[in-house]
């Protein structure tokens, strides 16, 4: 009832027409680039075929008891399931760009197709399949938006990582059910931008993790005060918001980013000097700088100007004075008289006058003794 054939390398399917009654068929990690052949294994309920080379999956079609279908990592570019007791849907790691048609697996209840190349979520495809599915998987591929879901009542996953979404509708408070919403790496940039999380009573784990959210200030203060019954991851330390190159905002943000490092790296190569050479010792003695002409001719005029002579200072004059005095005894006059130059000079005058008087004047004549002998 099982037959488990995975990475063998099994290149095609021989003809299985013996194999009506088999339930589990695991034929993943081989090199199948078509599944011819399985169209006899009317009973099979669980089909594994991902990591091989399928690009289409139409030879399975007849397979009408499949509950679970795993086809991840292949080249499928298109695929309608046809199967009304197919339960889980794998489809992930392909070149999907649009959502399968559920309109002939209404019971459906698990839809996973991540990193494929889907640009928005089709929900006229899912309609068929709005009261039974509960995971929906669209993470890594190039979604915008989130639409109108109300009609999905059972809806409890809702992943969409590494997408383009900027923010979270209110009508999403329609989905009481939801557990689980996984909005890491988008474009969500404010607190106010994710809606009506407090509106929904059963929802329990949150992801914005690589979000500019989380490197926004008064983050996770201010998320944690508004939203307190969802658990935000901590701020990141250092870390950048990853975000996808291709959308126009985020190219055009970088290349105003780079602008603006040249700008900065231009401006430090100017106030950077450059180095002066060194000149060899060899040069040192022969080479002479010559001064320019206008240097020359200033220093020509400054040589010819006459040398001023240098003042004397008033403190040797003054010690000058005080010595003069100090020879002709005039200390105590120093100390009394301010004008000390001016007695210096009467006093010279009155010691001329003497000297002519006692020239001029006769000898006096010596007194007679009055004694006798």
């Amino acid at each position: 009832k099982a037959i488990k054939l995975p990475g063998l390398g099994i290149h095609f399917i021989e003809d299985m027409s013996s194999c009506q009654a088999l339930k589990r068929l695991d034929l993943s990690k081989n090199k199948l680039t078509s599944v011819e052949g399985l169209e006899h294994c009317t009973g099979l309920t669980w089909l594994n075929l991902s990591n091989n080379k399928l690009s289409s999956l139409d030879k399975i079609a007849s397979l009408k008891s499949l509950v679970v279908l795993n086809a991840s990592f292949n080249n499928i570019k298109l695929y309608h399931p046809t199967s009304p007791s197919l339960s889980a849907l794998i489809l992930n790691d392909n070149g999907l760009r649009e959502i399968p048609s559920l309109k002939l697996s209404p019971s459906l209840k698990t839809l996973v197709l991540s990193s494929n190349n889907i640009p928005d979520i089709q929900v006229q495809r899912m309609a068929w399949a709005a009261q039974s599915l509960q995971k929906l998987s669209l993470s890594r591929n190039a979604i915008r938006t989130i639409p109108d879901l109300r009609d999905f009542h059972q809806l409890k996953e809702l992943r969409l990582n590494s997408n383009k979404i900027i923010k979270v509708p209110d009508s999403l408070e329609r989905n009481p059910r939801l557990c689980v919403l996984d909005l890491g790496k988008n474009l969500i940039s404010n607190v106010s931008d994710l809606g009506p999380l407090n509106s929904l009573p059963s929802l329990k784990n949150v992801n914005v993790k690589g979000n500019p959210l989380c490197l926004s200030k008064g983050y996770p203060e201010t998320a944690r005060r508004k939203y307190p019954k969802v658990v935000f991851p901590p701020r990141p330390e250092g870390e950048i918001p990853k975000q996808d190159t291709t959308d126009s905002t985020v190219k055009s943000q970088q290349v105003e980013d780079i602008k603006i490092k040249s700008q900065k790296l231009e401006e430090t190569k100017k106030k950077v000097k450059k180095p002066k050479k060194k000149k060899d010792k060899k040069d040192m003695g022969t080479k002479v700088k010559k001064k320019p002409v206008e240097n020359q001719e200033e220093s020509q005029i400054e040589a010819k100007k006459p040398k001023k002579k240098p003042k004397k200072s008033k403190k040797k004059k003054s010690d000058k004075i005080t010595s003069e005095i100090n020879s002709m005894g005039g200390e105590d006059l120093k100390r009394t008289s301010p004008d000390a130059p001016t007695a210096k000079l009467k006093q010279k005058k009155s010691s001329k006058k003497a000297r002519k008087r006692k020239r001029d004047d006769p000898k006096p004549s010596p007194k007679p003794d009055n004694h006798s002998d």
